[in-house]
């Protein structure tokens, strides 16, 4: 299996920060928990929530501008890391426990929403969508 097209990130970020968990190579494959598998679709369900949250502020899908293209694959890798981590016999069980690895992981993929609302991904060239509905009409008087 491979990353969707509108897909951001890669199982090499991801592996990044949940090495312990990969085999002896480093990487991801069909023996280890998770699988390459696992951790492709990991990757595609934080781009579908980053690609939710774009849509919403009317960015054109997939991002493409190369800063806001590896900001997006950051998110999207502490996305897959944090469902990594959940995906292991001993997480999930303390959500209120800071010391949670999937905790950390998925705090950091959450200020993903707030930092594609903050306009700042339209500063760096990103391109939106514009409505394609008239303005409403407003301040008219009889």
């Amino acid at each position: 299996m491979a990353l969707d097209s509108n897909s951001y990130g890669s199982v090499a970020g991801v592996v990044a920060y949940v090495r312990h968990m990969t085999n002896a190579m480093g990487t991801f494959d069909s023996s280890t928990s998770p699988t390459l598998t696992e951790v492709e679709a990991f990757l595609d369900q934080s781009s579908d929530m980053l690609n939710g949250w774009l849509a919403r502020n009317k960015y054109v899908i997939p991002v493409t501008q190369a800063d806001a293209a590896a900001i997006l694959a950051r998110y999207a890798n502490w996305g897959a890391a944090g469902l990594c981590e959940l995906s292991m016999r001993n997480s999930g069980y303390s959500a209120e426990d800071e010391n949670r690895r999937e905790n950390k992981f998925l705090k950091l993929f959450e200020k993903a929403k707030e930092y594609i609302d903050s306009g700042a991904l339209a500063q760096l060239g990103v391109a939106q969508t514009t409505d394609s509905l008239p303005p409403a009409l407003s301040g008219l008087r009889v």
